[in-house]
């Protein structure tokens, strides 16, 4: 967490779970959707040996995506980077590929000429 300054690691880490244990969760949320601090709330709600109602918290989030009207498009932000980078990747490779095609024309085109 920016701003922290302590003596040492191990302070300083101190100082940041007390942070994150103070902050509470409608203020952790409040610029998302009422559907994370419910989320939440539910999690720390939860005693170590309880099964969690995971049928519920796929339509906590179900009904947000369906109340947001997103599309299921199976594009995620996490992989919009990497398949940038595959794709400049793949252009590079062809732009390769394209230069190899030309200078192989070139060269049965010379050899040609020459005989």
């Amino acid at each position: 967490m920016q701003g922290l300054k302590a003596p040492t690691k191990k302070q300083k880490y101190c100082k940041i779970l007390e942070k994150k244990l103070s902050t509470p969760i409608d203020v952790l949320c409040k610029s998302h959707p009422i559907e994370f601090a419910s989320y939440f709330h539910y999690c720390h709600s939860l005693k170590f040996d309880i099964r969690p109602d995971y049928g519920f918290l796929k339509r906590l989030f179900r009904d947000l995506f369906t109340r947001e009207a997103y599309e299921l498009d199976n594009v995620f932000d996490w992989t919009i980077q990497k398949f940038q980078q595959s794709s400049k990747i793949q252009q590079k490779d062809s732009i390769k590929f394209a230069a190899r095609l030309w200078n192989d024309q070139d060269t049965s085109v010379s050899r040609r000429r020459a005989s």
